[in-house]
C-alpha cells in the first residue's frame, strides 16, 4: 500500500511539472486549419504545397499582426477592423485552449498508465511467487 501511494505521488509530481498552460501551446498550422473559413479569410495565409505542410505569408499583404498568448503572431490583411481581429483572435485562442486540454488529458492518461503498470506487474509477481510456493508445499505441512 505504501509503495503504491509513493509511486502515485511520484507520478503525480512529474505529471504536475509537465502540465502545459495555454501559453505553452506552440503554434502549428493545424490551428489555422481549425479556424472557420470566414476567420481564415481575414488572415494573410496561404497553405503551402510543400511536403512540410507549412504556410506562406506574403509580407507585403500584412496590415496588422496580433500577438497571441502563445507567442504566435496572427498576420491580418490590410483593412481588417479591430472587431474582426478580436473575433479571429478569440477563435484562435479557443483552439489553443483545446489543444492544451488535449495535451493535459494525454499527460494524465500516460501518468495513470505509468502508475498502474508497475503496480499490476508487482501484484502479478507476488501471485506467481505464491503459486510456486503452494506447488512446493507438501500436503501435510501448515
Amino acid at each position: 500500500m505504501a509503495t503504491t501511494l509513493g509511486a502515485a505521488v511520484a507520478v503525480a509530481v512529474v505529471a504536475f511539472l509537465q502540465f502545459p498552460t495555454t501559453n505553452e501551446s506552440y503554434h502549428t498550422d493545424d490551428f489555422y486549419r481549425e479556424l472557420r473559413k470566414e476567420s481564415l479569410s481575414k488572415l494573410v495565409i496561404s497553405p503551402s504545397k510543400s511536403k512540410s505542410g507549412g504556410s506562406f505569408i506574403d509580407p507585403d499583404d500584412i496590415g496588422t499582426q496580433v500577438e497571441m498568448p502563445n507567442g504566435h503572431l496572427l498576420p491580418f490583411k490590410k483593412g481588417v477592423t479591430d472587431d474582426e481581429m478580436r473575433t479571429v483572435a478569440r477563435e484562435y485562442h479557443s483552439i489553443t485552449e483545446r489543444a492544451t486540454l488535449n495535451r493535459r488529458l494525454r499527460i494524465v492518461g500516460y501518468s495513470l498508465l505509468a502508475w498502474i503498470t508497475p503496480c499490476v506487474a508487482l501484484y502479478l509477481v507476488g501471485v506467481g511467487i505464491a503459486w510456486v510456493r503452494r506447488g512446493f508445499r507438501s500436503e501435510g505441512a501448515p
